[in-house]
């Protein structure tokens, strides 16, 4: 969608801008993902972890604002396709078939 917001103006570029702030969502869903691949007792250390990830996050925008300024858009959007392939290399060493608390206290108990 970047891509596609490179190259467009008006009610388009509006159109892709209300996409990527449904990216928001993620705030929600993070944390409880991140509560479903952790052990019981890992819970609140990958809750104390997320919690810091979204301040590192929120000064994204200025960061990238200012590396516009100074280096041009170009840069910024190398950036974002960096920051983009990073996550995707991130994402794929999640696990596929998390377990649930239910399933480690039934093979733990047996």
């Amino acid at each position: 969608m970047a891509v596609y917001a490179l190259g467009v103006s008006g009610y388009a570029y509006f159109f892709v801008f209300c996409l990527l702030g449904a990216s928001e969502l993620g705030a929600v869903y993070f944390p409880n993902y991140g509560l479903l691949v952790s052990r019981r007792e890992a819970g609140v250390r990958t809750l104390s972890i997320l919690t810091l990830s979204i301040g590192v996050a929120g000064v994204a925008s200025t960061v990238h604002g200012a590396l516009t300024d100074y280096a041009g858009f170009w840069a910024s959007f190398l950036l974002t396709g960096t920051c983009a392939v990073a996550s995707l290399l991130l994402i794929f060493r999640v696990p596929r078939h998390p377990e649930t608390h239910d399933q480690t206290e039934n093979v733990n108990a047996h």
